[in-house]
C-alpha cells in the first residue's frame, strides 16, 4: 500500500532527475519505458555582469526535492517503490566546491562568455586542432576547463580553497550520495577529457597549469555510483538507500530516450540551447571545428552534436522583453505558448524580417562569443507577432545550418526527431520541416533527458535494457511551397554572419573596454 492507502505501483518504478538550465525536471517510468508522472520547477538565470551566466547550485537542489516530492504525490507511491534514480543535467558548466561539498561561487554556466581571454588563451598555447584531436570539442568560453581557468586568473582565493570542480549534474547526484563522481558523457565536454584513453587527458591538464585533483573520478554511465544518503531521502520523499547510477550529460541522456543507434536518425532538440544530435560508429576528431564529439551513455558509441547557444532563450528574451521582465525570473508555459500561437498565424518570412539568434555568442556553425544577435529588415509595419515567427524561423536557420555540418560527417538524415520545450504544440517543428524539406517527427510533452536518466537507472537496477517503449511522435510534413519560400530567405541569412562579423567584433571590444572585463 502506499502513504495514501492505495494500492503499490507494480515495480519496479525508476526516476530520472534532469538539472536542466530552465528548470530541474523529475519523471518516473515504468520498466517498459512508459512515464507514469512528470514534475517541473523552474528557476532563472543570473547575470551579474554583462556576458555571464550563472546559477545558485542550492536552487538546483532545491527545484530537486520539489520535483521528486511531486512526481511520487502524482504517481500515487511511496519512496520505497523506487528501484533505483538517474541523474542528468546542462552541460560544460562548473560548480567549484570545497572539502565539505559547499559551493564557493555560484556555478558558471554554459551560456556564460566571461572567459575569452581564457579561451584565446587554450587556442593560441596548446592550438584548437590539437585540443580537438584530444577532447573532440571545440575551443569555446562555457566550458568547465574555460571557466576553471577564469576562477584560477581572477578568483585565485577560491581556486586554492576548492576541493572539487563539478559538473552541474555531478553536483546534484552528490547531493544525493554524498559520493563525487562524473561519467564519460558529460566529462567529454569540459575539453579535459582524452577520447582515446576514456580518462582525463594527464597532457590538456597539465598544459592548462590546473590541478588534476580537483577533477572527480569517472565511471560508466550506467554504473552504481552510490546509494541515497538520509539528509536527501528526507529531502525529497525517496528511501534512504535507493540505487543512484552514474547518469549522464542531458544530450547523451536524451540520445537513449531517442534511440539514436539507429542508422541515420538524428534529434534536433530545442530548448534553452539548441542541438544537432547524430550516433557515430567512433569519435570525429577532423572533423569541423564548431562540431562536438562526445562520448555515448553506451559503451563504445558515440554522438557528434552541432549547438547553438539561444533557441528557446531567443524566444524566452522575447517574451520578457515584451513583458519589462529579466531572464533571472523564469516564463511561463502559458505565456510562451500564447506567443508561440500568434507567430504561428503570421505567414512565412515574418513580413520580410530575420532574426540571428546569437543572443550568447554562437557555436556551430560560428564557433564566435562575440557574436550578437539582432534582427534584420525592421520597419514599423512588423508586429509583435512577426518579431516572435521572426525569432522561430532565425532558430530553425541556425539549426538547419548544423543538421548541414553534422550530415557531411555522419550521412545525410533518413529520420528526423524533434524534442524539447520547441516541440510542444508543434509549431516549430512545422517550420523546422518546412526549412529543412524534410519530414520532421515531434514528441510533445516528452522529458527526454529524464526519460533517459530513468533508462538508464535502469539498465543499471535490473542489469539489462529496460524495455524502451517509443514515445508518441507526431509527423509534420513540409509544405513546398513554403520551403521554396525559406530557401530563399536562407540565403539571404546565410550571408549575414559574414557581413556583420566586423561590427559584432568591434562591440564586443567595446564592451570589454566599458566593464573591464
Amino acid at each position: 500500500m502506499t502513504d495514501r492507502g492505495e494500492p503499490a505501483p507494480e515495480q519496479p518504478l525508476l526516476l530520472g532527475i534532469d538539472v536542466g538550465t530552465s528548470g530541474a525536471r523529475a519523471m518516473l517510468i515504468d520498466r517498459l519505458g512508459n512515464p507514469r508522472a512528470t514534475a517541473v520547477a523552474r528557476y532563472g538565470i543570473d547575470e551579474p555582469a554583462p556576458g555571464w551566466a550563472e546559477q545558485d547550485p542550492t536552487a538546483w537542489w532545491d527545484a530537486v526535492g520539489s520535483c521528486v516530492s511531486r512526481v511520487l504525490a502524482d504517481a500515487s507511491c511511496s519512496g520505497g517503490d523506487v528501484a533505483a534514480v538517474g541523474v542528468t543535467g546542462q552541460m560544460h558548466g562548473l560548480v567549484l566546491v570545497d572539502s565539505s561539498g559547499r559551493p564557493l561561487r555560484p556555478a558558471i554556466i554554459w551560456p556564460d562568455r566571461r572567459s575569452d581571454v581564457q579561451r584565446r588563451r587554450i587556442a593560441d598555447e596548446i592550438g584548437v586542432d590539437l585540443v580537438r584531436r584530444r577532447s573532440g570539442q571545440p575551443v569555446a568560453t562555457g566550458f568547465l576547463a574555460t571557466s576553471l581557468l577564469w576562477v584560477r586568473d581572477l578568483e585565485p582565493e577560491l581556486y586554492r580553497e576548492a576541493r572539487w570542480a563539478l559538473l552541474p549534474k555531478d553536483y546534484v547526484r552528490y547531493r544525493l550520495t554524498g559520493v563525487v563522481a562524473t561519467e564519460p558523457s558529460d566529462a567529454a565536454g569540459s575539453l579535459l577529457f582524452d577520447l582515446s584513453t576514456g580518462d582525463w587527458s594527464a597532457a590538456m591538464v597539465s598544459g592548462l597549469g590546473l590541478r588534476r585533483e580537483l577533477l572527480p573520478p569517472i565511471q560508466p554511465s550506467a554504473s552504481s555510483a552510490g546509494t541515497l544518503s538520509g539528509p536527501a531521502a528526507s529531502a525529497t520523499g525517496l528511501l534512504a538507500g535507493t540505487p543512484v547510477v552514474a547518469g549522464a550529460g542531458d544530450q547523451a541522456s536524451a540520445a537513449v530516450s531517442l534511440d539514436l543507434g539507429r542508422p541515420g536518425r538524428y534529434a534536433i532538440g530545442i530548448s534553452t540551447g539548441g542541438t544537432v544530435l547524430a550516433g557515430i560508429d567512433a569519435p570525429t576528431v577532423g572533423s569541423a571545428r564548431s562540431l562536438h564529439t562526445l562520448a555515448s551513455a553506451a559503451p563504445d558509441r558515440w554522438l557528434l552534436m552541432g549547438a547553438i547557444l539561444s533557441a528557446g532563450l531567443s524566444l524566452d528574451w522575447l517574451a520578457h522583453l515584451f513583458a519589462g521582465t529579466t531572464l533571472e525570473s523564469p516564463v511561463t508555459t502559458q505565456v510562451l505558448d500564447a506567443l508561440v500561437a500568434d507567430a504561428a498565424g503570421t505567414p512565412v518570412g515574418a513580413g520580410g524580417l530575420l532574426f540571428l539568434p546569437y543572443l550568447r555568442g554562437e557555436r556551430t556553425p560560428h564557433l564566435d562569443p562575440s557574436a550578437r544577435g539582432c534582427f534584420v529588415g525592421l520597419t514599423t509595419e512588423h508586429t509583435q507577432a512577426m518579431l516572435a515567427r521572426a525569432v522561430m524561423e532565425g532558430v530553425a536557420f541556425a539549426l538547419a545550418e548544423s543538421v548541414a555540418l553534422v550530415a557531411d560527417i555522419a550521412g545525410k538524415p533518413n529520420e528526423i526527431v524533434c524534442y524539447g520545450g520547441g516541440a510542444r504544440g508543434g509549431e516549430w517543428c512545422q517550420i523546422l520541416a518546412d526549412v529543412l524539406g524534410d519530414e520532421v517527427l515531434g514528441t510533445p510533452g516528452m522529458h527526454h533527458s529524464a526519460r533517459g536518466a530513468a533508462m538508464l537507472a535502469g539498465s543499471s537496477a535490473m542489469r539489462s535494457a529496460i524495455g524502451a517503449h517509443a514515445p508518441r511522435e507526431e509527423r509534420y510534413e513540409p509544405d513546398g511551397g513554403a520551403h521554396r519560400e525559406y530557401e530563399e530567405l536562407r540565403a539571404i541569412y546565410g550571408k549575414l554572419y559574414g557581413a556583420l562579423r566586423p561590427s559584432f567584433t568591434a562591440l564586443a571590444e567595446r564592451a570589454a573596454r566599458r566593464t573591464g572585463m
